[in-house]
């Protein structure tokens, strides 16, 4: 039996559930673990894993829908775009919601809103399928991920794929996935501190976008696959 786990509740939404402990009872008899990111097999980690016969295989996104951008000339207005099914609001509402107050930017955002958080100036472009959300982020500069402690956030793995360099917050898996493409955001954010960083990232952008472009294979699913697959093999050849 191999395992394959992404996060726990208690690490990324602050909710231990019933969900949480059966993953955490799974993953001490299956023949083998899957973890999506080195923040997935901590968050087991402290809650008493302690097997070390687990591989880390992060998340891909298809390229056949999340194509590279075209144009990558930024415009007077820098375009930038979230995405949270998620409406927690641990998923970094109130950052974008700040962000959209930073002048010069355009802030976009996909999912469900938590209307407990003021909008300010986003503009909210609701819920969208997967061809639909590829080409909205194809249509903007930057990528924001303000959610904290995520495992390993596809959106991210998307947003790399299109080629948006990603304003992120520095915890859980994200920092795994965009820490080379990317700019982290301030520990204690405001509009000033925003203002900043989005200076930063814009004087580093060319040099991101080339990153992303040569790396941009490792944010496919179709290397996930090929890692499982090597994984499946090895571990029946290991049985005969």
């Amino acid at each position: 039996m191999i395992h394959r786990l992404d996060g726990l509740r208690a690490t990324y939404a602050n909710q231990f559930i019933e969900n949480d402990q059966k993953q955490i009872e799974l993953s001490k008899i299956a023949d083998f673990r899957i973890f999506q990111s080195i923040e997935s097999l901590n968050a087991f980690q402290k809650f008493g894993y302690s097997d070390n016969k687990h591989v880390i295989i992060y998340n891909g996104a298809d390229h056949n829908v999340f194509k590279l951008k075209e144009d990558f000339k930024l415009g007077k207005k820098i375009k930038l775009i979230a995405n949270s099914w998620s409406t927690n609001r641990l998923k970094g509402f109130d950052t974008i919601s700040l962000m959209s107050e930073v002048p010069g930017v355009e802030m976009s955002f996909i999912g469900r809103w938590n209307e407990e958080v003021p909008k300010r100036n986003v503009k909210i472009l609701g819920e969208k399928t997967y061809t639909e959300v590829a080409k909205s982020l194809s249509e903007c500069d930057f990528f924001l991920h303000a959610a904290s402690n995520d495992p390993c956030p596809n959106v991210v793995v998307e947003a790399l794929s299109v080629g948006l360099p990603v304003i992120y917050h520095n915890s859980g898996g994200t920092k795994e996935l965009a820490q080379n493409y990317g700019v982290s955001l301030p520990d204690k954010i405001n509009t000033n501190n925003l203002s900043e960083t989005l200076k930063l990232a814009i004087q580093k952008y060319p040099k991101l976008v080339e990153k992303i472009k040569i790396d941009r294979k490792n944010f496919s699913i179709e290397r996930a696959t090929q890692e499982y697959i090597s994984i499946f093999k090895n571990l029946v050849n290991e049985k005969h």
